[in-house]
């Protein structure tokens, strides 16, 4: 039995928006990839809630969705919560968790080799990475020209849609309406 999409947040069309608006910034920033650590940065572009320190998301300028990076074991949580398509979805074994050779950063890198972006300018959110992980991406990418983008998805979130803004005043009128019946109900 295949795996449906389960109920998103927002629609498709403003999860593209939202990956337009950052693809705008790599533009401006000359950035070919950017690979997305950040756990909050990854939910705002896919609406996935899973959230675990081995998962990442390739954003590339040349392509309309990013490329979501994930343990096998997690694959079928990011198909049901995310607007992506399967082909977008890349896993790796569950031995790359716990082995002290190979990580799910090499996944990445892996991946960014396969789409022929090893030797562009690869962004990535080094406020969220070990250092020794930007030295792996250093090493495995001599070619690459590593680019701190640190506040590229970050600063884009601070701007909302109207879609998003609807959404947020939906939920503060819901919670003032409980509370607003919570403060009838108290007998003090």
């Amino acid at each position: 039995m295949a795996l449906s999409k389960g109920p998103q947040t927002f629609p498709r069309s403003e999860y593209l928006r939202r990956l337009a608006a950052v693809k705008s910034e790599m533009a401006r920033l000359d950035i070919d990839a950017l690979y997305v650590s950040n756990p909050a940065n990854v939910t705002y572009l896919t609406g996935c809630i899973v959230q675990t320190s081995s998962q990442g998301l390739v954003v590339s300028i040349h392509k309309d969705e990013p490329t979501f990076i994930v343990r096998g074991v997690d694959s079928a949580a990011v198909i049901y919560q995310t607007f992506l398509e399967r082909d977008h979805l890349i896993t790796y074994p569950e031995n790359r968790a716990v082995s002290p050779d190979v990580d799910h950063y090499d996944a990445v890198i892996d991946f960014l080799h396969e789409a022929g972006l090893a030797n562009r300018r690869v962004g990535l959110e080094l406020n969220h990475l070990p250092a020794e992980t930007a030295e792996k991406f250093k090493e495995r990418l001599p070619k690459a020209r590593i680019v701190n983008s640190k506040k590229v998805v970050s600063w884009v979130r601070l701007i909302k849609s109207d879609l998003e803004i609807s959404i947020h005043e939906g939920s503060c009128r819901h919670r003032r309406c409980r509370n607003d019946a919570c403060d009838r109900s108290d007998p003090a």
